[in-house]
């Protein structure tokens, strides 16, 4: 596993602008105990919030707005991506499902760098949890050149994901002097003639690495998986871009997302539109005039 998500350095863009004022976010451990619904106000279905990894964050937007019925309350909030209303309880908390691990962090800064390990000074990292002091208390430091991306800034602690356990974790804010940016060069627009050939390279690439990285780790002693492999699909209009076994998505929901996030903006650099979805892109011309 460490292997594979360690990949989505490559993907990784930019998800959103830094606010200047703070804002709460909610924690929960297991996305699917959320009564979750879209900006069209339909339900979420369970299969895509199973993408989500543990210990998501959901930044509110409004705290507790009240629907037309007179009586529904919902949380307006955003996964950093995209909007969503969480269904709240007569207490103002998400009404879930069933019991999961929910925490509520008020006064948060969003981050958006991501960061590499430098050789030399220590991170600790923790697991998650409400009291982020204890969690660095019986954390781990991390090793030099492992790469994160910030979320938020809490009290004196980072919210960050780590790429190569697909996790999410904290980090005392004073380790940042120990941590260095990490840039991915910016693409200019392309020309859309040669769209087609670029795309299937594109995803060419993408499956090799995939195939090499997990040869690699089998030669290491890592127990043989199945790797995820993407394919282009022809359709009256359209492209779409999805993976050949949708089910292995589960193990990698992470590394999925970032990649059709990157995946979208690339394809958007050559006047093409996208509409993103869980675990595929469907890529449509744009009409011109």
């Amino acid at each position: 596993m460490k292997g594979y998500i360690y990949l989505t350095l490559l993907f990784v863009t930019g998800m959103w602008a830094a606010s200047p004022r703070p804002t709460d976010i909610w924690v929960v451990r297991d996305a699917r105990a959320l009564q979750l619904y879209d900006k069209y106000r339909q339900p979420v279905p369970q299969s895509r919030l199973a993408l989500y990894p543990p210990y998501s964050p959901w930044m509110i937007v409004e705290r507790d707005v009240v629907l037309a019925d007179g009586f529904s309350r919902v949380s307006r909030v955003t996964d950093f991506d995209e909007t969503f209303s969480i269904a709240l309880n007569d207490s103002g908390n998400p009404r879930l499902r069933y019991g999961t691990s929910l925490f509520f962090f008020r006064n948060c800064f969003p981050e958006k760098d991501t960061l590499r390990t430098r050789a030399s000074g220590p991170v600790r990292a923790g697991n998650i949890s409400a009291n982020p002091r204890q969690a660095l208390t019986g954390g781990e430091y991390l090793p030099p050149g492992e790469v994160i991306r910030l979320l938020f800034r809490y009290k004196g602690y980072l919210y960050a994901w780590q790429f190569s356990r697909q996790r999410y974790i904290w980090i005392a804010g004073a380790s940042r002097r120990y941590l260095e940016k990490t840039t991915l060069e910016s693409r200019p627009r392309k020309r859309p003639t040669l769209f087609i050939r670029d795309l299937k390279k594109r995803v060419r690439e993408y499956n090799t690495k995939y195939r090499l990285l997990a040869e690699h780790l089998q030669n290491k002693g890592a127990a043989p998986r199945p790797v995820p492999r993407w394919i282009l699909i022809r359709e009256e209009k359209l492209w779409r871009l999805t993976l050949e076994r949708p089910e292995l998505a589960a193990p990698f929901r992470q590394t999925v997302r970032l990649f059709l996030k990157e995946m979208a903006s690339w394809v958007e650099s050559y006047g093409y539109t996208v509409n993103r979805q869980p675990a595929q892109l469907i890529i449509m011309e744009r009409h011109s005039g």
